[in-house]
């Protein structure tokens, strides 16, 4: 998979994306995660599709999709392979933001219901105007 083409241009889209515009006001970890969507297109018909995040907050995800989506559009997600500890069931989100590229957009989700269990760690957030040591 990592051989694609399609593949390493989506993924050079992305981080070009995310560099040019940092949309998030959480901490966020770059994590590969292969996900589930599921929601409704723009036409109203029901779509799952299949697809990995770049990165995750706490309450987030970034991901790459090629249905055509209302920007505030439903979707439920799940990791493919759920977590130790997770219950496996998809997690409501919300399109928060989205960026056209070829073949689709990069989209930033954030979650509305439920336990997300990413299965990776945040860095703490440091207190504003305390010293590093």
């Amino acid at each position: 998979m990592t051989d694609d083409p399609d593949f390493q241009r989506r993924k050079t889209d992305l981080k070009r994306l995310q560099n040019e515009d940092d949309r998030r006001f959480e901490q966020r970890v770059s994590a590969s995660i292969f996900v589930e969507v599921s929601g409704f297109d723009k036409r109203g018909r029901f779509f799952t599709e299949h697809t990995a995040t770049t990165d995750v907050s706490i309450h987030g995800c970034c991901f790459h999709l090629r249905q055509d989506i209302a920007l505030d559009a439903l979707l439920a997600i799940q990791p493919v392979v759920p977590s130790a500890g997770s219950s496996g069931e998809p997690v409501l989100f919300q399109i928060a933001w989205m960026e056209p590229i070829e073949r689709g957009a990069v989209v930033g989700a954030s979650r509305l219901h439920g336990e997300t269990s990413w299965c990776v760690a945040f860095p703490v957030a440091e207190e504003k105007g305390s010293a590093k040591a």
